[in-house]
């Protein structure tokens, strides 16, 4: 039979004298991964650092206390700060109270004194467009009075000239007539001993001879005197147009000056009402502020401060039925 293994042998080492120099977890050996990993398990204890936290916490406490027994000490002092304060909030909410009544009469003054101007200027153009009116109305009387008066005096020189054209016709054909008349009996006196002569001529045969020259003389002066009258009338005409253009321009005029007139009407009718939009801007602006400076009010404590408008006077309004007159 086969002996039994013999067990192995161990060799028991000495320790060695490093070994019980580094006393604790430095003794161990361990990976360099767990060395960085746990540095506080290998590093020696260190005085310095000891005494330098506990200065540093003994420091904090003393901190600590003192903070406790100084805010009895800021407590006394709030409560002065306090009083004071209450004090300045009071005197600055009089002041501002004061500063708002003062600002609230300034604008008081200032709407009344827009009203009061709004007031003027409208009186000022009411009475102006009153004067323009009348001013116009007067200057058409003026016109058709001096128009009705020249076209009487160019109808009164129109008959005068036709009357005085057909007395001298009449006159100068009556002369015509005279003188043919004499004409031929001096011609009959003188012929009537050829007459007695010739008694071959028919005495008939002269007569309507001497009838046709009369005729003849007296169709050249009645030609005549109605050539003349002819250029008188176109004279009298002539004069009347020049008059009656005369009067037209004047009525240009006239009635540039009315457009003229009425364009100033037109350019202070607008002038009116943006000055009425802006006042009631204003108005509407300054309730805007009394209501959200002063929420509590009722409706009718606020008009002492922004009272209501008046109404327009009677005298200041126009009717209707003297528009449609003018």
């Amino acid at each position: 039979m086969s002996s039994a293994p013999e067990p192995p042998t161990f060799k028991n080492e000495p320790h060695k004298e490093k070994d019980f120099r580094n006393p604790g977890l430095r003794s161990v050996r361990t990976t360099t991964l767990f060395r960085a990993v746990n540095p506080e398990l290998f590093i020696k204890p260190n005085k310095p650092v000891m005494a330098f936290g506990l200065v540093t916490l003994s420091l904090c406490v003393a901190y600590i206390g003192y903070l406790h027994a100084t805010q009895e000490n800021k407590n006394d002092l709030y409560e002065a700060i306090d009083n004071i304060g209450a004090d300045i909030l009071s005197k600055e909410e009089q002041f501002q109270e004061a500063l708002l009544k003062e600002r609230i009469a300034q604008a008081e003054i200032k709407v009344w004194a827009q009203e009061m101007e709004a007031k003027t200027k409208i009186e000022m153009y009411q009475n102006m467009d009153d004067e323009m009116k009348r001013e116009n109305l007067a200057a058409e009387q003026r016109m058709v009075h001096r128009i009705q008066r020249i076209m009487m005096e160019c109808h009164r020189e129109k008959l005068e000239a036709v009357r005085k054209a057909r007395a001298e016709e009449r006159q100068m054909a009556r002369e015509a007539l005279e003188a043919q008349k004499s004409k031929a009996i001096e011609e009959l006196v003188n012929t009537g001993v050829t007459v007695m002569k010739d008694q071959k001529m028919n005495v008939d045969q002269v007569i309507k001879a001497k009838e046709h020259k009369m005729n003849i003389y007296y169709g050249m002066a009645q030609r005549k005197k109605q050539e003349e009258v002819q250029e008188v009338l176109q004279e009298a005409e002539k004069t009347h147009q020049a008059t009656l253009d005369n009067v037209m321009d004047k009525l240009v005029n006239t009635q540039g000056e009315l457009l003229s007139i009425a364009k100033q009407l037109g350019i202070m009718t607008n002038w009116k009402d943006f000055l009425e939009e802006e006042l009631q801007e204003t108005r509407a602006a300054f309730q805007k502020y009394i209501n959200y400076t002063f929420p509590k009010l009722s409706p009718g404590h606020a008009d002492f401060i922004l009272p209501e408008r008046k109404k327009t006077p009677s005298n200041l309004v126009i009717n209707e039925n003297e528009t449609t007159r003018d």
